[in-house]
């Protein structure tokens, strides 16, 4: 098909979706709230932790919450929780030619491949590891996606709260409740030989809560394709096997929980070049992670509450050049005091105790054996001032060994003008120091007449960036609907960032200054007794002080939109995750090769059908549902910045269309 044929039944598919959605506008009549597992009588009502450390409503939460609940990802379906991410607001979904599909930039900030701008957690607690802290592949692809009951997305600074990497956004994973639990089984298969189990088991034993989620996946792999710096073309298959396993444990005062991951996936290499060794079928690279968390609550009084955690975090990385290992034992206490509703008062500290080392591959171990420590206070006063108006004020002071002592504060006004709207203004500040691999990382990479042709020096120099935002929201929510618009502004310091040098090797540097700002609208709405509609629109822009505009390359413009018509028995969904043309590399680097196709837009359209027939089959005390997803509707070719060795334009980053099928039993 021709690009204007293509681009011409695109722009009229987008139109019967807006038509379809506007029509079912006009004929949405007010329903019962109870009419799906969260309607949007609850929606305006949801509770997030993430953004104080304690349950509120998001619409009084002192930061920009989005959550995706389990009922969006079954409707509209998702094989990994990369896929249920890059419909989120604001986020884009990229990766390199080491980590592909690693970064979850939000509000196009894109620095590095490693996502550490972007803090993980899970239930609350922050996945790190001392080595990168940002290479979260294996979470991405490997966690059991059943287990998730909803996603909390906070968009700006949360460092206060959270410590280093929560720069511009977190992102936490609460998991299911004993109360919607039941034992299940699933099996899947799809396209480029996909195939995938899960289960999940919940046990009452007295007082103890046991439940335990695992998942394994594997895929052939679809073809990538791309021509290096050499001006060699070829293609490998990108092929993946992923393992996951999460169990918890709880009563009223105690909880416990322990996750595995391992995810093994093909990729082009630690450069972009089909030479050199291993052959490139033979390139691997391998993540494995467990964590446990041992929490303990402890009800002093009716206004004074303590909680303790002890989380213990171990990751192996491997790769034909080198492994890499940390283990890191976090230790967090806080104590909330709640004399009466209008005041909560929020204080803790935190310990981070690190550990990381490497080990010789085709290369010598590029990071040395260390060890350090990290250490946080904070406090966060929650005033409402009236039945209406709150005021948060926030601030941390963080220690980490060879380093200054340094503070970062936040600030919150939230104003309710009526039962349906609301006003946020809210300022914070975040940091971020370097990791292992930023100041002790140091390999070369040669050719056979050992000529220099790329690798990474570590800078033990590195200063700690930082980050002022603000961001003023104003929120409307009824029965049928939950709308938003924010307006952000941010500005970044000495951000740690990769710098080709001379004899092409790649270095650690501090950056100068970068601007951001743009603005998001939110849209959820129950349109009928059978239709749901959610969209989200994001513009952003950037600039590098002294330097060139849109200097992270991120698209300026995102548009996600979803529509479900469901029954009793039976529900079709389907998302269109529109992204605008990517920057130039050459923007970095004009010596950029200009070798592969232009980052283009693109729109990522998904159909996902679930059909429950346990009537059919005459079931009684079980739950049969068939589930039908096709991923790439419209066969899209993707391909994103190679801005990180930014020695070719781009990279193919996603599949063409995919389609999978699965069944799950409920027993």
């Amino acid at each position: 098909m021709a690009l204007e044929q293509r681009y011409y039944f695109k722009s009229m598919l987008s139109g019967v979706f807006s038509c379809v959605v506007l029509s079912a506008h006009l004929n949405a009549q007010p329903i019962e709230a109870d009419l799906y597992d969260l309607s949007l009588e609850q929606l305006g009502q949801i509770t997030v932790f993430s953004a104080s450390k304690a349950e509120e409503q998001s619409t009084r939460a002192p930061n920009i919450v989005s959550v995706i609940s389990r009922q969006q990802i079954q409707w509209f379906g998702a094989i990994n929780l990369a896929e249920v991410l890059e419909r989120a607001t604001s986020i884009y979904l990229t990766g390199s030619h080491f980590y592909p599909q690693n970064i979850t930039s939000i509000r196009g900030d894109l620095a590095t491949h490693a996502n550490n701008h972007v803090l993980l957690m899970l239930d609350g607690r922050p996945i790190r590891d001392s080595i990168t802290s940002g290479e979260h592949f294996s979470f991405f692809k490997a966690f059991p996606l059943t287990a998730v009951q909803q996603i909390e997305i906070i968009r700006g600074p949360g460092s206060v709260l959270h410590g280093s990497n929560a720069f511009v956004g977190s992102i936490n994973v609460i998991t299911r409740k004993q109360g919607d639990l039941n034992n299940e089984i699933g099996i899947q298969g799809g396209r480029f030989g996909y195939q995938a189990l899960n289960l999940n088991q919940f046990h009452e034993v007295g007082e103890w809560k046991l439940t335990g989620h695992v998942a394994v996946s594997q895929e052939d792999g679809w073809p990538f394709k791309a021509e290096d710096f050499n001006g060699e073309r070829k293609g490998i298959d990108y092929g993946e096997k992923n393992q996951g396993a999460f169990l918890t444990a709880h009563n009223k005062k105690f909880s416990a929980k322990a996750l595995y991951i391992d995810s093994e996936a093909d990729f082009w290499g630690a450069v972009t070049s089909w030479g050199g060794e291993p052959p490139a079928e033979d390139r691997r690279i391998a993540s494995r992670r467990s964590m446990v968390d041992v929490g303990y609550r402890i009800p002093l009084t009716t206004t004074h509450q303590s909680d303790l955690h002890l989380t213990y975090s171990h990751m192996e990385f491997h790769h034909y050049n080198y492994d890499t290992e940390s283990s890191d034992w976090l230790a967090e206490a806080n104590h909330t005091w709640q004399p009466n509703p209008r005041v909560r008062w929020l204080f803790g500290a935190t310990i981070w105790q690190q550990q990381g080392n490497s080990h010789s591959g085709l290369r010598d171990a590029p990071i040395p054996s260390f060890e350090t420590t990290w250490s946080n206070l904070y406090s966060e006063l929650n005033t409402r001032l009236t039945d209406s108006t709150a005021v948060v004020m926030g601030v941390q002071i963080n220690k980490i060994k060879g380093l200054n002592t340094n503070s970062v504060p936040r600030f919150g006004f939230i104003h309710e003008f009526n039962q349906h709207w609301a006003l946020k203004i809210l300022h914070g500040e975040a940091y971020r120091a370097a990791y292992g691999v930023e100041t002790k990382f140091n390999i070369l990479i040669t050719d056979d007449e050992s000529n220099i042709v790329g690798g990474l020096r570590g800078n033990p120099e590195l200063e700690p960036e930082t980050a002022t935002s603000s961001d003023v929201s104003l929120i409307y929510h009824d029965k049928l609907r939950d709308m938003s618009l924010t307006v952000f502004q941010s500005r970044q310091n000495n951000l740690v960032a990769r710098e080709r040098a001379a004899d092409n090797v790649i270095d650690f540097v501090n950056r100068d200054e970068l601007n951001s700002k743009g603005l998001e609208l939110e849209y959820r709405q129950q349109l009928a007794s059978t239709w749901f509609a959610q969209a989200a629109y994001t513009y952003q822009t950037n600039s590098l002080k002294g330097g060139p505009d849109d200097f992270t390359l991120v698209p300026n413009h995102l548009l996600k939109m979803g529509l479900v018509y469901h029954q009793a028995d039976w529900s079709l969904g389907v998302f269109d995750n529109y992204v605008s043309a990517a920057g130039d590399v050459s923007i970095r680097n004009p010596n950029t090769l200009d070798v592969n196709p232009t980052a283009s837009e693109y729109h990522l359209l998904s159909l996902n059908a679930n059909w429950n027939i346990e009537k059919l089959l005459g079931l009684k005390d079980q739950n049969v549902t068939l589930s039908a997803y096709i991923y790439n509707f419209l066969n899209e070719e993707v391909n994103q910045p190679e801005f990180v060795g930014q020695r070719v334009n781009t990279l193919p980053s996603t599949s063409g269309r995919a389609w999978y099928a699965s069944v799950k039993f409920r027993f």
